[in-house]
């Protein structure tokens, strides 16, 4: 249960955060009439990152039946911070 508790947050960070969610990052940028400056492109990503990994927690809160703990905040920002710097540097990969 403990490695499942660890995963899901991680896949949901990495599907928002890195791969798909930089792609839709790059699309929109391309195609915005409104010029998205590197701060708020860091903020989307770190946003995502987050939101994923918010979505991972609170699906196996809800598939184990269990109460959330202290320790999923820091779950939370942890795979934050390590998927948006992922995406961070994959959406620097795109623009070069």
């Amino acid at each position: 249960m403990d490695a499942l508790r660890l995963t899901l947050p991680a896949i949901g960070a990495f599907l928002l955060g890195v791969f798909p969610g930089m792609n839709w990052l790059e699309s929109f940028a391309a195609t915005s009439p409104i010029w998205l400056g590197s701060r708020v492109q860091i903020l989307l990503i770190l946003l995502l990152a987050s939101a994923g990994s918010l979505a991972g927690i609170a699906f196996f809160r809800l598939i184990s039946w269990t109460k959330p703990v202290k320790t999923d905040a820091a779950i939370i920002m942890g795979y934050s911070l390590i998927f948006g710097f992922m995406g961070f540097i994959y959406l620097l990969s795109l623009v070069v």
